[in-house]
């Protein structure tokens, strides 16, 4: 479980800042990036 979350959340950040430089909504996707942190760490 671990290995699959430490290769997702590389995966998943460079998705959202390729994401937020075509759509320029960085603070959108900086909150984005801080909730999916937490929810990782709470689980």
């Amino acid at each position: 479980m671990m290995i699959a979350w430490s290769l997702y959340i590389p995966v998943s950040m460079l998705t959202l800042s390729i994401c937020a430089n075509y759509m320029h909504y960085n603070s959108l996707f900086t909150i984005a990036i801080i909730f999916t942190s937490i929810v990782i760490y709470i689980n």
